[in-house]
């Protein structure tokens, strides 16, 4: 069962704000914008990820930065994402530099 928001307990500050992102995505039909979730393991940033993705609608796509070694590997998770789907990147701080530098040029 994929999480929603009011069935996450705690985190009552990042619920609210991803919200009101939520909210904004679609009253205005748009992306969600990009969102950085930091934290230790175990605090759900995979959850909220997939609560976003679940009360939009759309699809996430979870991916581990360690498989991402270059930008062609990039742009193949990328070109098998639609619009609006979510992409979550877990463990970014694994990315390469080149894969980094990549990912700012795409977003």
């Amino acid at each position: 069962m994929k999480p929603t928001f009011s069935e996450m307990i705690g985190q009552e500050k990042v619920k609210t704000i991803c919200s009101t992102l939520l909210k904004y995505s679609i009253d205005k039909d748009v992306q969600i914008p990009h969102i950085l979730f930091s934290g230790n393991s175990g605090n759900g940033k995979t959850s909220f990820a997939t609560a976003l993705a679940t009360e939009k609608g759309t699809h996430l796509y979870s991916v581990n930065a360690a498989s991402i070694r270059d930008k062609r590997a990039l742009l193949k998770i990328i070109e098998t994402i639609a619009y609006k789907d979510i992409l979550f990147i877990d463990e970014i701080h694994a990315l390469t530099k080149r894969a980094a530098e990549s990912i700012y040029t795409i977003m």
